[in-house]
Formats: structure tokens, C-alpha cells, sequence
């Protein structure tokens, strides 16, 4: 199987281009489809894709409204329409989980979330290089945590600052950018 590489950012931590991430969806089964496009058109952490409700959709304004559980600070941004109809296909209502078989999972190790997402990687044919850790682990440098930097390069040249609630949702990427949002696309 011929392996391709997610293109690296220029910060190096990788980001997935779109082509690649199609290759993700494509090679992910059940709720691994959603949970990517999830991923990479919102920004958000795998922990946090992995237990994100039905709740956190706003049908109505095509927003996606979330609080991250690093920062604690609530983001909205938009539904992207190829999410929406990744979504729809098992749509749930209120507090029931968004990926029901990622839900409540852990992200870490060989066999946890992070884990498994490799084994999509694997499977698509993309793979990042690899560093050897303490302690006999092998490290790569793309993982689900590429796609957050992937959303933050699309989204990084129309970041406007704002916190005000009664603006007009605007995606907030979270972490070391607080007060950032993008404006949808």
C-alpha cells in the first residue's frame, strides 16, 4: 500500500489538507466518520469530539456551540454543510452522545482513542514521522490533534477578536488564542 503524509504546517505539527482528511473519512467506520469531520471543520480536542452532545447543535443557525475541556471557555462555530450531512445520517437529540461508541472513552495509550484514530491513519495510508520516546514509545508527529491545526491554518488569516455573546457566532478556536474567532466561510 503506497503511504502518503499529511502535509506538514510550516510549525511543523502537521495539519490535514483536505484530500488527506477525505482519505480519513473514507478508510473510518461508524462513528470515527463523524468524529473526524467533527475534528477537523471545528478544532476541537479528540476528548472533547468524543463526548460532544446532540445538545451542542444548533439546528436553526448551523452553529456548533461547545465548551472545551482545557480551556473552559464556551466557542460556537458554524456547521460546516459537509458536517451537517455527516451528522444527519444519525442525528440523536439532547443529552445523548454526538459518537456514542467514542463517548466516555479515554484518549490516551495504545488502546484508547488516540490509539484507534492511528489505526485509521494507518489503514488510509497516511502516517507522519516517527520519533522514538522515553520508556520504549514510539511518537508520531500527526494525530487527530493535525486536524485542530489544519482548522487553525484555514481559519487563521480571518480570526477577528470578540466575546461579546450578542455578536454574530463566530468560531472560536480556544487555547493559546483566546478571544479569537473565525468568520464562517
Amino acid at each position: 500500500m503506497q503511504r502518503s503524509r499529511i502535509r506538514q504546517s510550516q510549525d511543523s505539527r502537521g495539519g490535514g489538507a483536505p484530500a488527506q482528511v477525505s482519505k480519513l473519512v473514507r478508510a473510518a467506520d461508524g462513528d470515527w466518520r463523524g468524529a473526524i469531520l467533527l475534528g477537523y471543520y471545528t478544532g476541537a480536542r479528540l476528548g472533547d469530539v468524543a463526548n460532544m452532545r446532540w445538545e451542542a447543535i444548533d439546528w436553526p443557525n448551523k452553529v456548533i456551540r461547545f465548551t472545551p475541556s482545557k480551556t473552559k471557555k464556551p466557542v460556537a462555530i458554524p456547521l460546516h454543510r459537509d458536517l451537517e450531512r455527516e451528522l444527519l445520517k444519525n442525528a440523536g437529540i439532547g443529552r445523548a452522545a454526538l459518537f456514542p461508541s467514542l463517548a466516555g472513552k479515554g484518549t490516551g495509550g495504545k488502546h484508547g482513542l488516540s490509539g484507534r484514530f492511528a489505526a485509521i491513519m494507518e489503514k488510509a495510508g497516511i502516517e507522519g514521522k516517527r520519533t522514538q520516546a522515553s520508556g520504549g514509545r514510539r511518537l508520531s508527529s500527526l494525530s487527530f490533534h493535525s486536524l485542530r491545526h489544519s482548522f487553525k491554518q484555514r481559519n487563521g488569516k480571518r480570526w477577528h477578536i470578540t466575546r461579546s455573546p450578542a455578536e454574530t457566532h463566530r468560531p472560536h478556536i480556544g487555547g493559546n488564542e483566546q478571544g479569537l474567532h473565525a468568520s464562517r466561510a
